[in-house]
């Protein structure tokens, strides 16, 4: 998706919400800027993650790493124990 930007009155680059839908940007999400002659790439940073209590039981709340399996992660997990 492409899109025709321009600074504000604070010099700030308002990205469209259709923009960071398509990028996967959600509120409050890091992200890293990387500048060049030219051009400026912005770019999720991905979060770790946490466990948070959701109706009396932890889930994981975050991105799953690529190669981990949800019955990978709780078999991991039940060897901890």
């Amino acid at each position: 998706m492409k899109a025709a930007l321009s600074l504000d009155e604070y010099n700030r680059i308002p990205v469209s919400r259709a923009i960071r839908h398509a990028a996967g940007i959600r509120k409050g999400q890091p992200l890293r800027a990387v500048a060049m002659p030219g051009r400026i790439i912005i770019e999720r940073i991905p979060s770790s993650g946490e466990l948070v209590r959701k109706r009396g039981r932890l889930v994981w709340n975050g991105e799953i790493p690529d190669g981990v399996t949800s019955a990978s992660a709780v078999n991991s997990l039940r060897d901890e124990i």
